[in-house]
């Protein structure tokens, strides 16, 4: 009697096809190993993957892993990151970019959905990322990924601490040496009225002409509450004295707000005292 040879595990493109988008918990662990892949791609000796896209990742029992580059057909226009072009050079800050565009088609979507490679190098050169297949809490991280400049793009560490905080669980994770030369987050949000700014050194907030300025240890408490219906960003700075500077900014886009939403809460985490960390508050 003949015996049949186990069938291989699916890709992500194939589990797709056959069973419909992955929930949210499965997106967010398939993120985090995603990551543990990326960083294995590195320790071997390699400066990056290069080819994260849904055929490139096998959805084994054992938990995803990435296929040999040369296994796999050319990387998708909507998985390469735009600095790249239409060249076949590798980044860590383009692997970033593929895995934000993974993820939202895990979840069912297409971060940059077009008929013609053409057009959806176009839309990623132009266009904001269609995030809405996307729960709220892992947006602002997915946007960063895929945000157009490659230095506003968190490292393999940052999304690895925001996409455990979903799971529950907290890690203190070092970057990699590689990510030494990563420059200083910051963030400058303005609309018509108010502006935001934030960096290093502390925390800016108010109107423009009339801002209240204030280091980072003189902040007891920073509440960051993304308004998604309004496309606005609330912040509210307390000091120790129980003093509240509230300030809201409006964003141009969707994905602008979930941007400032992860740039600040980056930067709150790596510059704010632990016991200053910023409180995780969402709204739809």
């Amino acid at each position: 009697m003949d015996h049949e040879e186990p069938l291989p595990p699916p890709s992500l493109a194939e589990r797709l096809v056959e069973q419909g988008p992955l929930d949210e918990d499965e997106v967010i662990r398939l993120g985090v190993a995603l990551i543990g892949e990326l960083e294995t791609v590195r320790e071997e000796g390699a400066p990056a993957y290069g080819m994260l896209y849904p055929a490139s990742v096998v959805l084994d029992e054992d938990g995803p892993w990435l296929v040999d580059p040369g296994s796999v057909g050319p990387l998708p226009d909507a998985y390469r990151a735009p600095e790249l072009g239409g060249t076949g050079a590798a980044s860590r800050a383009g692997d970033l970019f593929a895995l934000g565009a993974v993820l939202v088609a895990a979840a069912g979507g297409s971060a940059y959905e077009a008929d013609t490679p053409l057009m959806t190098a176009h839309r990623i050169a132009h266009d904001e990322p269609d995030l809405h297949p996307l729960t709220h809490d892992i947006r602002p991280l997915v946007a960063a990924c895929l945000a157009p400049e490659p230095e506003l793009r968190p490292t393999a560490a940052e999304t690895l601490e925001w996409l455990a905080a979903l799971l529950g669980r907290e890690l203190d994770v070092e970057d990699d040496p590689a990510d030494a030369e990563t420059p200083e987050p910051t963030l400058s949000a303005r609309d018509h009225k108010h502006v935001l700014t934030a960096g290093p050194d502390g925390l800016a907030l108010g109107a423009e002409g009339g801002t209240a300025e204030f280091d980072w240890t003189e902040l007891e408490s920073v509440t960051v509450v993304p308004q998604r219906r309004w496309r606005a960003l609330d912040v509210e700075a307390a000091t120790a004295d129980g003093s509240a500077w509230p300030c809201t900014v409006h964003a141009g886009t969707e994905a602008e707000l979930e941007r400032w939403t992860f740039q600040l809460n980056r930067i709150l985490r790596r510059y704010a005292p632990r016991r200053r960390r910023p409180t995780g508050r969402t709204r739809g």
